[in-house]
């Protein structure tokens, strides 16, 4: 439920690619069997490494990211608050790249993300649990329930390999221009007392 009054903005970055969304995993995961199948050997991280590289490339992404920046730089359209299924990939490469084009270094940017699994393991035990009793071997979904240094990496590979700059990425990757990117970080960064 969200407070009277608020926008709700439904962004799917992940429409153009070729792997299941957080929707068809979700109805995988009520078949512990096609789980093994899916995402079994390995596929799960590498499954990941690639879907935040798409976060980057993607056509869907570059427009549904480029959406929500333009939204953000809009004084009247703040607060907001941007979230996914689980609150960790699509919105961790949102506020990683946001954070970046503001200035907070890549080292910060990392150690933030990372900080997002104490707050899945609380979330996730319950999943895991009905998963397990379900037939499931909980080790094979592991690295779609987790945030891992390794996955925001590949997102920030795929955008110096392409664009070079997180500015660049923002102007050539998603059309928002020097003096969007400007006022971004001057309606999002206090001034320094």
């Amino acid at each position: 439920m969200v407070p009277a009054g608020t926008r709700v903005v439904v962004l799917d970055v992940l429409r153009d690619s070729d792997r299941p969304g957080p929707a068809e995993l979700a109805k995988a995961f009520a078949r512990p069997g096609g789980v093994e199948a899916a995402l079994g050997d390995g596929k799960a991280g590498r499954f990941f490494l690639e879907a935040y590289r798409e976060f980057v490339t993607l056509p869907s992404a570059r427009q549904g990211f480029a959406r929500l920046f333009a939204g953000l730089a809009d004084d009247d359209a703040r607060p907001a608050l941007f979230h996914c299924a689980t609150g960790k990939d699509r919105t961790g490469w949102a506020a990683a790249a946001l954070l970046l084009l503001i200035g907070v270094s890549e080292a910060q940017v990392m150690a933030e993300y990372l900080q997002s699994e104490v707050s899945l393991e609380r979330s996730r035990a319950a999943f895991l649990a009905e998963f397990r009793a379900q037939g499931g071997d909980p080790a094979l979904i592991m690295p779609l329930m987790v945030v891992r240094e390794a996955y925001l990496e590949s997102a920030l590979d795929e955008m110096r390999t392409v664009y070079g700059t997180i500015e660049r990425y923002f102007a050539e990757g998603l059309g928002i221009d020097a003096a969007t990117q400007r006022h971004l970080r001057e309606a999002l960064v206090e001034p320094a007392r």
